[in-house]
């Protein structure tokens, strides 16, 4: 499982597909590449970099799409219209954040993307 490959580890008794599992992990990752973007090597920012848009666009994008855009359409309050709109704020933002070179500001070449393969890190893209 993704999660345990990265060292994340969540409450037993909650399933992993959980949404507040998924935006932990998703923290999680965050903050993992925020601190290899400091100090970190290259090739650890380069895979938590890959690792946080392979996870946004695999589950969170599906959880904006299934949940959170409904979520938009069908309810009448405006907290419940704001929470599926911050979700895919987040998760655009997620997709969307330059990669950067550990301790440099510059923003990496997204083809570095191109050699992320989820299954070194024992992960399989769920069906």
């Amino acid at each position: 499982m993704f999660y345990r490959a990265f060292g994340f580890n969540y409450v037993p008794h909650v399933r992993p597909d959980h949404l507040a599992v998924q935006w932990s992990f998703a923290r999680f990752l965050l903050q993992s590449e925020e601190t290899a973007e400091a100090s970190g090597p290259r090739d650890k920012l380069r895979m938590l970099a890959a690792a946080r848009l392979e996870f946004a666009r695999a589950h969170l994008l599906v959880a904006v799409q299934s949940v959170y855009q409904p979520l938009q359409r069908r309810c009448r309050h405006p907290f419940y219209r704001g929470v599926g709109s911050l979700a895919e704020e987040v998760v655009n933002w997620l997709l969307e954040r330059p990669i950067r070179e550990a301790g440099d500001s510059r923003v990496v070449d997204e083809k570095l993307l191109d050699e992320f393969d989820p299954s070194r890190v024992g992960y399989s893209r769920p069906s």
